[in-house]
């Protein structure tokens, strides 16, 4: 990282714009929504209550693997020709799967194909415009992820509650950064 200035102002604004857009409760409230819509209750022969787990399954796996600040990081820098971080990201999240799967059964591979989509709507436009990408830029974004990296090891540690899908517009004030 050459000019840590550009970081610390990238992460701030975009930090401010994400906390007055609510990115992370709109995620959260559009996840919501769909587990409510895919899933139903259904009754045994007895009048038993029993859960969908397929749509609960599929919700889990999707919203837990998308709304992910390293998602669409991993996923711009794929397509700019680094994949470690999404790949990194990968053996986790198959990792986790597995012990979803295990509780809500065979919804939660289904996700793949969205998370792959998702994935897909960032690294396209990524890679088509990689030629005009500097070292510099990469460098920039490599270090704001540093940053979504260390949020989300405060969530997962429990240390400290950071809305880290709320400093996703940082990723377009290093692109600002980048022009000025």
């Amino acid at each position: 990282m050459q000019d840590i200035f550009s970081l610390v102002l990238s992460v701030t604004i975009g930090g401010i714009f994400g906390e007055l857009l609510h990115i992370e409760d709109g995620l959260n409230t559009f996840g919501t929504f769909l587990q409510k819509k895919m899933t139903t209750d259904r009754y045994d022969e007895n009048g038993n209550l029993l859960t969908n787990t397929f749509g609960k399954g599929f919700i889990n796996g999707t919203i837990l693997f998308c709304v992910d600040a390293q998602v669409i990081f991993g996923s711009i820098v794929a397509g700019m020709g680094q994949h470690e971080v999404l790949l990194i990201k990968s053996v986790l999240d198959g990792t986790i799967a597995l012990f979803l799967a295990m509780k809500l059964g065979y919804g939660v591979m289904l996700s793949s194909i969205l998370v792959f989509v998702f994935q897909a709507l960032f690294a396209l436009p990524a890679g088509i415009l990689s030629t005009y990408i500097t070292e510099s830029f990469i460098a920039q974004l490599t270090a704001i992820g540093g940053v979504f990296m260390l949020c989300i090891g405060f969530n997962l540690l429990e240390i400290k509650k950071i809305k880290t899908a709320n400093f996703l517009p940082a990723l377009l004030g290093a692109l600002v950064m980048f022009f000025i």
